[in-house]
């Protein structure tokens, strides 16, 4: 093995990238081997504990080249109930002496910091601000002070990425947190996922005041992808972000639960004046009927005469096989979309496989000609885990 070309080596450790323990087991192959692996097997690094924070120092200053491989750190701290603590004070070690020697790292992710963060001071977060490589970051399922997830936000100087998911406990700024923690820098943001939960805090505007934050400081002004889910609370609101971002918004994701599923929502998004929209994703799930329904009223405003991509992803929770295709189809086959280069149609609920393949080539005439059609369905039975894949290509690519 050891008589094989680097290169090739790094070729077929390659194939294995997402394979961690197939990775380990190359690692231990021979010296060649290790090299090749330990650049994917330390591209992310988890940490739980401050043993494994400790851990990692001792192997950075045994060589510290090794640095050079980490692009992501995920500290992740789990609890069995939402009320348990975690404490985690071995973060400001993190912030403190970390900087200087992960020189490459590119994404940081904090998940399940369940102590309201009281450790996280304007020192933490001017020590947080020299990981100047940080372009991602990610916070997910903590109970912070909203003070204290929008000093995150505002802690790294080349931030474009930010990510905010299940923040349901959004707390109150307990008194030994400074509750004006000024921002270091303003993020200029060009990516921003905002999925909040269905939670009571976020019903008293958590989502819109981190929104207000995010556009006060001029955050959003490159804004050119954004993922969001919307609540019943929070659907005019989304709608004027997506208003005020409409020039420079290039995709959009859309989550929208069963509760929402009615015909007025596609003109409450303000999406018809998204004008350069590329590639718009929408997520619907409820009644088989009304599910189409509201992707066809959304598909029906659009005017992009850039849009070149669409993904439709509908979930049933009702177990009638039959599906609505009229109007989606109607929808989709329009000359309006003309320069479509790619449709994605994925299904979930109960559904007859070669009733779909039948009706649904046969349903479109200008969009076979012209784009990619790609069907996924996956049958699933009540009652009954399981679920049979189904994929279908028409059309060929412009």
């Amino acid at each position: 093995m050891s008589s094989l070309p680097f290169e090739l080596v790094q070729t077929v450790i390659g194939f294995v990238q997402h394979d961690i323990m197939t990775l380990k087991s190359s690692s231990l192959t021979s010296r060649f081997w290790n090299a090749a692996s330990r650049a994917y097997i330390l591209r992310q690094v988890t940490l739980s504990s401050e043993q494994q924070l400790v851990a990692l120092e001792d192997l950075l200053e045994g060589d510290p080249d090794l640095a050079r491989h980490i692009r992501k750190i995920r500290v992740f701290l789990s609890t069995r109930h939402s009320h348990e603590s975690t404490q985690a004070p071995w973060i400001q070690h993190l912030a403190l002496s970390f900087p200087s020697k992960l020189f490459n790292l590119s994404e940081l992710e904090i998940s399940g910091l369940y102590d309201d963060g009281r450790y996280c001071n304007a020192e933490f977060f001017k020590n947080l601000s020299q990981f100047t490589t940080v372009t991602k970051l990610t916070l997910e399922d903590n109970r912070l002070p909203l003070s204290v997830v929008l000093a995150f936000t505002s802690s790294f100087p080349n931030l474009q990425q930010l990510a905010l998911f299940n923040l349901p406990h959004v707390t109150q700024t307990p008194r030994c947190i400074a509750s004006n923690l000024s921002p270091t820098f303003l993020p200029q943001l060009k990516r921003l996922k905002l999925h909040p939960s269905s939670d009571s805090s976020v019903e008293d505007g958590v989502n819109d005041r981190i929104i207000d934050f995010l556009f006060s400081s001029g955050s959003l002004n490159n804004l050119e992808s954004v993922s969001l889910v919307i609540l019943p609370f929070g659907q005019a609101s989304i709608g004027r972000f997506i208003l005020d971002t409409r020039h420079s918004l290039k995709h959009i994701q859309l989550h929208i639960p069963v509760r929402l599923s009615d015909l007025t929502i596609g003109t409450s998004l303000g999406l018809e004046e998204c004008s350069n929209l590329e590639s718009l994703t929408l997520y619907v799930t409820g009644n088989r009927r009304l599910c189409s329904q509201v992707m066809a009223s959304i598909l029906l405003i659009l005017e992009s005469k850039s849009l070149r991509r669409i993904s439709l992803h509908l979930s049933f929770q009702d177990s009638n096989p039959a599906l609505e295709y009229a109007s989606l189809i109607s929808a989709l086959d329009d000359p309006r979309f003309e320069n479509i280069q790619e449709v994605e149609l994925v299904y979930e609920g109960g559904l007859d496989l070669r009733l779909a393949d039948v009706k649904i080539r046969k349903a479109f005439k200008t969009l076979n000609d012209k784009a990619n059609l790609s069907v996924d369905c996956s049958c699933r039975h009540a009652c009954i885990q399981h679920s049979t894949g189904y994929h279908r290509t028409i059309g060929n690519a412009k």
